[in-house]
């Protein structure tokens, strides 16, 4: 007795269908939503934290720069932080006393004028706002300033005085972007911590 093959799904009367039904479409169109709505929603939370983590480094570079160049140069920098709702929101501006110096021919003397000057310390594609002498920059991705104040970097022979106004121990400069918070510190030794 020879066997005979047995067929088996795929033949006629087997209940197969060639396509899909449309609650299994439907299914898979809600899955695939739900899927796209979770991915769109931590999209959004990483391109906060990012946006958070450069406007951190930004000010972080800014407090850096004004420490430096108060050493090299041996004048007095004030880096001015601006929070949001005042005027200038969200900008800082760099400003360091300069020394003018004028001769009085009447008196044959030379005079010099100590005065707080803006500079424009900005750097790459940092945007800048001017208006009259002064220049801010525009703290970058959409961050805000949540609470600002002034940092003195002040040399003091091959030494470094910090102080702030409002006066205290230390300043920490608040941002935020989106939902999120940070904040850049800056202590009397001028450590400048993120």
């Amino acid at each position: 007795m020879k066997n005979k093959p047995v067929k088996r799904g795929g033949g006629e009367g087997c209940g197969s269908s060639a396509g899909f039904t449309v609650v299994e479409l439907a299914i898979t169109i809600i899955v695939l939503g739900l899927l796209l709505a979770i991915g769109v929603v931590g999209y959004a939370n990483i391109r906060e934290g990012m946006n958070l983590q450069a406007a951190e480094k930004q000010v972080e570079a800014a407090l850096t720069r004004a420490k430096l160049s108060a050493r090299q140069e041996n004048v007095e920098y004030h880096v001015i932080f601006y929070p949001d709702g005042g005027s200038n929101a969200n900008t800082y501006e760099v400003m360091c006393f300069k020394c003018e110096r004028t001769y009085d021919e009447a008196k044959d003397e030379w005079n010099e004028a100590w005065s707080l000057q803006p500079t424009d310390n900005s750097v790459g594609d940092e945007k800048t706002v001017s208006s009259g002498d002064h220049t801010y920059v525009q703290i970058g991705n959409s961050a805000k300033i949540t609470s600002g104040g002034t940092v003195i970097f002040k040399p003091v022979g091959t030494d470094q005085e910090v102080s702030f106004d409002p006066a205290g121990s230390e300043m920490t400069i608040n941002l935020l972007s989106g939902g999120r918070s940070g904040s850049v510190t800056v202590d009397s030794q001028g450590r400048i911590t993120r």
